[in-house]
């Protein structure tokens, strides 16, 4: 039985072969247009034939590019940075490495349902693993982070995850590092001195479970207003909680009103 990617290449190699088909008989056609039109060009009685001609071959020209295209989509292979965040594999490799480098950053190793590889990162290992990964390991590029709450899980003692999602250019890999936080002190450290990419997606970590990050230079609300109460993605937030009444701020009115607008305030 074939695999998966053998079935992509098949179907890849079969669609190539038909649209370079389809190009060599649009691109005749269109010839063939062009000769009968610059016949007619010359006759007396051929003006409404020439025009249908000639706007048959406009049609044709447009398909041939089109057809064009779409046989150099196929012909030329696609390079990172384009395509390697989605089709990149996980790394073992570099969880091997930091396994070695780092003894005891590591808690746990394991695999999810899709087979992607993760590992769970003790507390005070965070921020020299995350360091290790970036400048020895080549994972640069910090796409995301995220937190889970695990209260109405079979398992939630800790109660969140905080997630860390990194990537390699050179190695075409996914890292995915997992950190365990208590809910009695979700505290972890800020990662913005190693990714400053970090800074936003701490934020609203923050705001939406209340996890705070020590070291963050600007840990403020990233989507809700300070005054809210809670953190609507706890799953002990109410689902019809109401919010105090906050005044209006200065500038809302100018804002709406755009700018050079003329308006009374």
């Amino acid at each position: 039985m074939r695999s998966h990617h053998e079935i992509l290449a098949f179907v890849h190699q079969e669609t190539k072969i038909l649209l370079q088909g389809h190009l060599l008989g649009v691109f005749n056609l269109t010839w063939g247009t062009f000769v009968v039109t610059q016949a007619l060009s010359g006759a007396s009685q051929g003006g409404f034939l020439k025009e249908v001609f000639l706007t048959t071959a406009k049609l044709h020209f447009c398909a041939v590019v089109v057809l064009l295209s779409l046989t150099l989509h196929l012909l030329l292979p696609i390079t990172p940075p384009f395509c390697c965040l989605s089709r990149g594999k996980m790394s073992q490799k570099a969880l091997d490495r930091l396994q070695s480098t780092l003894p005891g950053a590591l808690v746990e190793r394991y695999q999810d349902r899709t087979g992607a590889h993760w590992a769970i990162v003790a507390r005070e290992f965070l921020i020299p693993l995350l360091r290790c990964a970036k400048e020895e390991l080549g994972f640069r590029l910090f796409i995301s982070m995220d937190a889970v709450d695990r209260l109405q899980l079979p398992v939630n003692k800790p109660r969140f995850e905080v997630l860390y999602f990194l990537y390699s250019l050179e190695e075409n890999e996914h890292l995915r590092l997992k950190v365990l936080v208590d809910e009695d002190a979700p505290v972890l450290p800020s990662a913005h001195a190693v990714f400053q990419g970090a800074n936003w997606a701490e934020r609203g970590v923050w705001d939406f479970y209340g996890i705070r990050f020590e070291g963050h230079p600007d840990l403020r609300r990233m989507f809700l207003y300070e005054e809210f109460e809670g953190h609507p993605l706890r799953k002990d937030y109410p689902l019809r909680g109401r919010q105090p009444m906050t005044p209006e701020r200065s500038g809302i009115q100018e804002a709406f009103c755009g700018p050079g607008s003329n308006r009374p305030v």
